[in-house]
């Protein structure tokens, strides 16, 4: 039994003290509870109120009751309610007594039901089987609720729930090129936050969600837009709040199976043929009691959730563009002519002079690129600019799957136990668009991970402690998956590469106006990102006061590994016979670039805060909703001290550390550019080089007015 209400007890004075510290050294996430509250006030059939009213929520699906009464102002808060189906039973000495059947909760709703009782006895009762107003009356914050009914009915493809979020007013695509997924508001799309079941599920290295729960494991999401609490923090754009199904005393489940075919689709019409699409996602779901017969008997308080959703996809890839003729790679280019049909005249860098008849003799080619050259396949277009297509096959499988047990140890403390985890495969034959050609294609691998404990403690009728702690990774690893087939060096003689056998392979060619040779510059890929948070939040309901305490910890970590370039890059623009791919045969390249080995940073953030929130009852009808968070969001701080950054002030560029050069003090003194660097220590300046903020208070105020004292008209506003 978990209870709620706002009368005055004599203990909270006590505890209030000794909690306050304790919630002080307890380090946590963004605050948030995805729960919801229902309030309201009881009075008799005259209006005036009534204290001391027992008034009981029931979860229709656990079975699991919390309690509450009304104060001395005849108001009552029952909070802490999962979304879901809930009954209401208010009883007093000389009153019928009060019952509500069913009502439903959302996700961080705060739900109105004042209760009149009628004069008689307990024994007699008065059902009420109206729906109760779905209206905001307590608060100025806005935001809409997505329900599972409409994840799982509106059409959606790709099966992606979040994309349900731009049904929301004020809410676009991101359209300014950069990082993160929703712009909400005219906000920057990188300003947005995500979390799940009230833990933090943000990656801030591009702000997106760490993981996506299967769809059939979600029970409702809320994109909150603005008139933030004080528990809400860092993200001015929005948040989007997911709740994941839980189970109830019934066990359920759902099986499904998604599938498109290009058996039903038509050839493209610049296509040679058909391509190749298979596209199945299926998966389930199960939830209800935990029951091992003669063993353990959960019903009533112990319940679990698994939910798995699998997709297996091969897409057909087509990419177009230009290839040398089998007469080019000969070398002869008697027929080549620029875009506007002028023949191209073709002269020898060495001699200054034309080569004959625009051919290249084969004793000039360069070994090396002519190797490399045979690469490219033979034309297969006609009538286009283009006289090449490609076609390849993508494939994806990705794996997704989620468990949740939630257990009411005693009557007053609740304990939940979360983790979603996906490990994603896929391949691109065309590697992003950069080569058409499947051989240069890029095998892409993430894993993604987010778990979580709570625990949720009633103190007294009043008072309720909420501690959190989570830890979520998203890792990727893309690569040229031909990289060790054989020894690439030996059979094109482009010897002096990368050695490591992670980066191994071909360098890129790049022919100006030529599909490109070669896997994609910049790969392999690899980086992880982590998520440390532990969170404690101090919830005290004292007459007209509904207060909330809080203090915030957040870990980041991002490591990459960049290979760019490793294996090297040649481009050539036609600068010096006046056609790009006899320069190419020739060896000629405009610019080459190689990286000598792989670098990349470890970055380590912190983020402190503490917040306080008040939702005062001016009156029946006036709520203010009064908050200050103060924010630590300090720098990032490299783990090695391997980065740099130039001050203006100083003139100079500051180095946060030596990272793991061992020499790295004669290298500066032998560049001869020591009076133009100094050590961040030596500047008087952190390590991480930028100085903190340290005056980051945001106040937040909001109110909801009822001026005709129903639930019909309600006036909001929030800061």
């Amino acid at each position: 039994m978990l209870s709620g209400s706002t009368n005055k007890e004599p203990t909270a004075m006590r505890l209030f003290t000794p909690l306050l510290v304790l919630i002080a050294l307890v380090l946590c996430l963004n605050a948030q509870t995805p729960s919801a509250s229902v309030v309201g006030r009881v009075t008799d059939s005259s209006g005036a109120v009534i204290p001391g009213v027992a008034v009981k929520i029931t979860n229709l699906g656990t079975n699991i009751p919390h309690e509450g009464s009304s104060n001395a102002f005849g108001d009552f808060t029952i909070p802490f309610l999962p979304p879901g189906r809930y009954s209401l039973d208010a009883s007093t000495a000389g009153f019928r007594t009060y019952r509500r059947p069913e009502f439903t909760v959302s996700l961080d709703q705060v739900l109105r039901i004042d209760i009149p009782l009628e004069i008689g006895t307990a024994a007699e009762s008065v059902t009420v089987s109206d729906t109760p107003p779905v209206m905001n009356t307590e608060s100025g914050a806005r935001g809409e609720v997505t329900t599972s009914k409409e994840i799982s009915e509106i059409p959606l493809n790709g099966r992606n729930f979040s994309d349900l979020a731009y049904l929301t007013g004020g809410v676009i695509p991101k359209g300014d090129g950069g990082d993160g997924a929703y712009a909400v508001n005219g906000a920057r799309a990188d300003n947005f936050g995500f979390v799940i079941d009230g833990v933090e599920n943000t990656q801030k290295r591009n702000t997106g969600a760490m993981i996506s729960p299967p769809i059939e494991g979600v029970q409702e999401f809320k994109l909150i837009t603005s008139g933030f609490a004080a528990e809400y923090g860092r993200y001015a754009g929005g948040i989007l709040s997911v709740v994941t199904k839980s189970g109830t005393n019934r066990l359920r489940g759902s099986l499904y199976e998604f599938m498109r075919n290009d058996a039903f689709d038509a050839v493209g019409y610049f296509d040679v043929e058909k391509s190749k699409l298979r596209r199945n996602q299926f998966g389930a779901t199960v939830a209800g009691p935990i029951y091992i017969p003669k063993v353990f008997d959960g019903r009533n308080r112990a319940f679990f959730m698994v939910t798995w959703d699998s997709l297996r996809v091969v897409d057909g890839k087509t990419q177009r563009g230009i290839t040398p003729t089998p007469e080019m790679l000969r070398g002869d280019f008697s027929k080549a002519a620029d875009a506007f049909g002028k023949p191209i005249g073709l002269r020898d860098p060495i001699a200054g002079i034309p080569f004959p008849n625009n051919q290249i003799p084969a004793s000039r080619f360069d070994p090396v690129t002519r190797k490399l050259a045979a690469f490219y396949p033979a034309p297969n277009l006609t009538g286009s600019v283009n006289n090449f297509i490609a076609q390849g096959n993508g494939t994806t499988s990705n794996n997704s799957f989620g468990t949740k047990v939630d257990y009411l140890v005693t009557p007053k403390d609740m304990l939940t136990f979360s983790a979603f985890w996906r490990p994603n495969n896929t391949f691109d034959p065309v590697a992003s668009s950069r080569s058409p050609l499947p051989i240069f294609g890029a095998r892409n691998n993430t894993f993604d991970l987010l778990s979580y404990v709570k625990y949720l403690r009633t103190i007294t009728p009043t008072m309720f402690f909420e501690g959190k702690v989570s830890f979520s990774r998203k890792t990727l690893f893309q690569r040229w998956p031909y990289g060790n087939d054989k020894d690439w060096a030996a059979e094109t003689g482009f010897t002096g590469g990368i050695t490591n056998p992670v980066a191994k392979g071909l360098p890129q060619l790049t022919a100006s106006g030529y599909i490109i040779l070669g896997p994609a510059y910049d790969l392999p890929k690899i980086w992880s990102y982590n998520n440390y948070q532990y969170a404690g939040t101090l919830t005290w309901i004292r007459g007209k006061h509904n207060l909330k305490f809080g203090v915030d910890f957040l870990r980041f970590q991002y490591f990459s590994r960049g290979f760019g370039d490793t294996r090297g890059r040649l481009t050539f623009l036609g600068r010096n016979t006046g056609e790009p791919m006899a320069d190419l045969l020739l060896g000629w390249p405009n610019s080459t670039s190689r990286q000598l080995d792989a670098a990349g940073p470890y970055d380590l953030v912190s983020n402190y805060a503490a917040f306080l929130q008040d939702d005062y009852k001016v009156s029946s009808t006036l709520t203010l909703n009064l908050g200050l968070r103060y924010e630590l969001m300090k720098p990032p701080l490299e783990k090695f001290g391997a980065w740099s950054m130039f001050v203006p002030e100083l003139r100079k560029q500051v180095i946060a550390g030596r990272g793991n050069i061992p020499d790295f003090d004669e290298r500066i003194r032998a560049s001869g550019l020591q009076q133009y660097i100094v050590m961040a220590s030596d500047a008087g300046l952190p390590s991480t080089i930028v100085k903190p903020d340290y005056t980051n208070f945001g106040p937040r105020f909001g109110f909801a007015w009822r001026p005709f004292g129903g639930t019909k008209t309600v006036f909001r506003g929030g800061y």
